[in-house]
């Protein structure tokens, strides 16, 4: 088994590591030919066994699991499995090592060495009463599609609340239900752990985005009806300044009319008759600006569209304005108030 698999090295139960393999220190590995392994690799898982082999005897115990995993990897021989399980033990992967006994012993018996058997048998015996075990559990109320994984294996509903044997050590946790959060944490599995036991949180919902509510689009048009008011507006100012000015023109005139007599003013009619005519030529102007300004802004407000129709209750004010002129000596100017 290749010391990249998650399975190979993590162990999570009978079903999941049952199909690595190794052996006892003492079980040589079978004869050339009695493996259904490539006759390409058998030479390379020759050599890795007997390196893996050596490593065990001096100690190095994780150098030589990942030998004997790649030898059984290459050629998957009865005798190489019994080994692996002999160095897994000694890792510490108790799980790993238990299923590879067990696997052990129907290889041998198929094989009719019941020396390999019982060398099995012994080290099945061994770890039954250590090995690590661990329960995972799920609510009544969980989702539909929920599927549990842990070290990468997803469990299915029979294996659920039912203790499982695994190696001690880290090992993952995933929990995914369509449109819910994915759940994931660690479990830590102590050495001798016989009853552990996890129950996976219920899943919260994928939070769903507020529905967005459409702005209503002004109808056509909308624009004349602030437009209308502004230029009817300006042109009543234009009006109010007109006026103002004429009633200036008319008192200018009063004045130099009294101060210019048979057609000789004195200096004060003179300067009154410059500037009535200068108001009056104003005020003409502001008048005609203006009522055709107010002229335009009635022609504006009244075409407008109306945003609520004849049927349905008013949802906000209709629009509306007041004009108050003010006119007075030298100042014409008008005042507005509303709302649009």
């Amino acid at each position: 088994m290749s010391a990249s698999d998650p399975v190979a090295r993590r162990g999570v139960g009978l079903a999941i590591v049952a199909a690595v393999a190794c052996g006892s220190a003492h079980a040589a590995a079978d004869p050339p030919g009695s493996a259904p392994g490539a006759p390409g690799q058998r030479p390379l898982a020759e050599a890795l066994f007997h390196d893996g082999k050596k490593l065990l005897r001096e100690g190095k115990v994780a150098e030589a699991c990942r030998k004997l995993e790649e030898s059984y990897k290459l050629d998957p021989a009865a005798g190489t499995l019994l080994n692996l399980a002999t160095c897994h033990e000694k890792e510490g992967r108790t799980a790993t090592a238990w299923a590879e006994y067990k696997s052990s012993v129907e290889m041998a018996r198929k094989a009719n060495r019941p020396d390999r058997a019982k060398l099995a048998e012994k080290g099945v015996a061994a770890l039954e009463p250590k090995l690590s075990r661990i329960t995972l559990t799920v609510g009544a109320g969980s989702p539909a599609g929920l599927v549990v994984k842990i070290d990468g294996t997803e469990l299915g509903p029979g294996a659920l609340d039912t203790p499982m044997p695994i190696d001690p050590g880290s090992h993952p946790v995933i929990a995914t239900a369509p449109d819910m959060q994915p759940f994931e944490t660690t479990i830590e599995i102590a050495p001798g752990d016989t009853a552990r036991t996890f129950a996976v949180p219920p899943l919260v919902p994928v939070p769903k985005p507020e529905p967005r509510i459409a702005e209503e689009a002004p109808p056509p048009g909308r624009w004349r009806l602030p437009v209308g008011l502004g230029v009817g507006a300006v042109g009543l100012v234009a009006l109010g300044v007109g006026i103002g000015f004429g009633a200036r023109a008319l008192s200018l005139g009063s004045e130099s009319k009294d101060k210019c007599q048979g057609g000789v003013c004195t200096q004060e009619g003179y300067r009154a008759w410059q500037d009535g005519s200068a108001a009056a030529t104003t005020a003409d102007v502001m008048l005609v600006v203006g009522g055709v300004a107010v002229a335009a802004g009635i022609v504006l407000v009244a075409t407008a569209p109306r945003k609520n129709t004849p049927d349905a209750p008013p949802t906000e004010p209709a629009p509306s304005a007041s004009i108050v002129p003010v006119v007075g000596p030298g100042i014409g100017a008008i005042t507005l108030t509303g709302t649009w």
